[in-house]
């Protein structure tokens, strides 16, 4: 099964900027050192985003979890990152009761 809508799967800049590559936040830094080492730049967010949408296209759910919020979706895949080398990544999303998009919690290295 893939992620429901996954042509559509929502990830913001904000969400890419102050958590998945920032220094700063409190969760997001230990994420930001990895994903920083690996070659993206958060002066470039769109780079990241691109390889997590291909992989929200591309990968089947690993588990679908029904929350009284709406669907979390759990999927685990490969991504080429800036360096040129493969990772596998967990990533997370969420589609809210009565959405028909599901958007982007969490990623980060398995």
């Amino acid at each position: 099964m893939y992620l429901p809508n996954r042509e559509k799967a929502y990830i913001s800049k904000e969400k890419i900027a102050n958590y998945l590559l920032s220094f700063s936040h409190p969760i997001g830094k230990h994420k930001a050192a990895f994903f920083t080492t690996v070659g993206f730049d958060i002066t470039k967010p769109g780079t990241l985003i691109e390889v997590l949408e291909e992989l929200a296209k591309e990968t089947n759910v690993t588990k679908a979890v029904s929350t009284n919020f709406g669907t979390k979706y759990i999927l685990d895949g490969y991504i080429q990152a800036p360096n040129n080398r493969i990772y596998l990544l967990r990533t997370v999303w969420m589609m809210e009761n009565k959405a028909d998009t599901a958007y982007l919690v969490t990623a980060y290295p398995l």
